[in-house]
């Protein structure tokens, strides 16, 4: 996946679609979100802790898809309605 995205990338900056600053806030995000999350799993939770709260994460996700989130056709359909209607302001 890694040689996959690189290309990828190289293509969006081709075309002028990064924004350096945003990748800038981004990779210390992950950095410092993995450094802590590793310290936090390995030092303070145990495991099963960690595996009850992974399971609890998948379970409310599942249900916000299920219930909460409209198909992607349903989307569209509302977008095109939008741009075709716009609002008076």
């Amino acid at each position: 996946m890694f040689p996959v995205g690189i290309f990828g990338v190289m293509q969006y900056y081709k075309h002028g679609h990064v924004d350096f600053n945003v990748v800038l806030i981004l990779a210390i995000g992950f950095i410092l979100g993995s450094f802590l999350g590793s310290k936090i799993s390995t030092n303070i939770l145990s495991q099963d802790t960690i595996k009850k709260i992974f399971a609890i994460l998948m379970i409310l996700l599942a249900i916000k898809m299920l219930f909460f989130d409209k198909p992607a056709s349903a989307k569209k359909t509302l977008k095109n309605q939008e741009s075709l209607n716009p609002a008076n302001d």
